[in-house]
């Protein structure tokens, strides 16, 4: 039966090719003709298809054994140089925040982008600094030089270095809102005697304010081995709202019988050693000072301050040589001089 029906089929005439061909194979193990793919006529034509949405499809047409799909240009390759990517960022990333924020844009970033470091990072000291001035510099190039440095000292030390000389300054000099570290003011380092002159000087023209203006942060604020001369009656050095400050030999003259060569104003702690006074109203005031120190000053005794010592609402601990006044000392209403 099996050899009869083989037969009938090697009999069958082949319909569904065209005139002088074969859609059938042989079967070369056992001579028999059976169709197969590869021998089929019907296959397809055209290009595959990109991906899209999946569908059973209509054709009846037999797809090649080693047809390709194209490429789906829609999506991004799995290795692929930078510059193949169309729509990549082409602003300056931001600079990172204290707040992070999940952001709008749709622009991949590109590889090689760098963030700046933001403002309260960078503005800070690395290291300790040393600024140098000199007599060359007017008050408002001195000024600028001061505003252009980091407030955050980051537990270093910013000395601003006066060279020698006499410096000619038009408006006052103000180091504020410095903080986590030790700003110093100072003339040459070899002068830390009790002495009249200096070889550093800030002369100051009629202000009609301090000469000197230091405090509003938590920096230790140090003034030392300089000279000031003042053109009216008027505070030498101000250290106003701080925590720390060190007055340390220093010489001040001040006209006219107003102003102190140091006057501390809310202020924790302030050292006032080994420095020289001449003139103005007082030596040394402490206005709301929880602790202010005097060790080892002195007055010129030509030109006497009209007292060597002012306190008001706080206390001065005096150890050592005091500045001398017309009147010693001035105690006012809740202020304490301890010896």
């Amino acid at each position: 039966m099996a050899g009869e029906l083989a037969k009938r089929i090697n009999e069958l005439e082949e319909t569904t090719s065209p005139a002088g061909t074969d859609s059938l194979a042989v079967d070369t193990s056992t001579g028999t003709r059976r169709a197969t793919v590869n021998t089929l006529r019907n296959l397809a034509t055209a290009v595959p298809p990109m991906n899209g949405v999946a569908a059973v499809g209509a054709s009846l047409k037999a797809a090649r054994e080693d047809h390709i799909h194209p490429t789906d240009t829609s999506r991004m390759p799995a290795t692929h140089p930078a510059s193949a990517i169309t729509g990549l960022g082409d602003a300056t990333p931001a600079a990172v925040a204290e707040t992070g924020v999940i952001g709008t844009s749709t622009k991949p970033a590109r590889q090689d982008h760098v963030h700046p470091v933001p403002a309260w990072i960078a503005r800070r000291l690395t290291g300790h600094v040393t600024v140098s001035l000199n007599a060359s510099m007017s008050a408002a190039q001195i000024q600028a030089t001061v505003d252009a440095q980091p407030k955050n000292l980051n537990g270093y030390s910013l000395t601003f270095q006066l060279e020698n000389g006499l410096y000619p300054m038009a408006s006052k000099l103000s180091f504020l809102g410095f903080y986590a570290g030790s700003l110093r003011l100072q003339g040459n380092p070899a002068n830390t005697s009790l002495a009249a002159d200096k070889l550093a000087a800030l002369q100051f023209a009629a202000l009609g304010s301090e000469g000197i203006l230091m405090g509003y942060g938590g920096a230790e604020y140090v003034v030392r081995y300089l000279k000031i001369i003042m053109g009216d009656a008027n505070n030498a050095v101000y250290f106003l709202n701080l925590l720390c400050a060190h007055f340390v030999a220093m010489s001040t003259v001040i006209p006219g019988t107003a102003g102190a060569g140091v006057q501390a104003s809310a202020a924790a702690a302030v050292n006032v050693s080994n420095s020289y006074f001449a003139g103005g109203g007082y030596g040394i005031a402490s206005l709301n000072c929880s602790s202010m120190m005097s060790l080892g000053n002195a007055s010129d005794p030509a030109n006497l301050p009209q007292y060597g010592l002012r306190v008001a609402a706080g206390n001065i601990y005096k150890g050592g040589a005091q500045p001398a006044g017309v009147w010693a000392e001035s105690v006012n209403t809740g202020g304490q001089i301890w010896s």
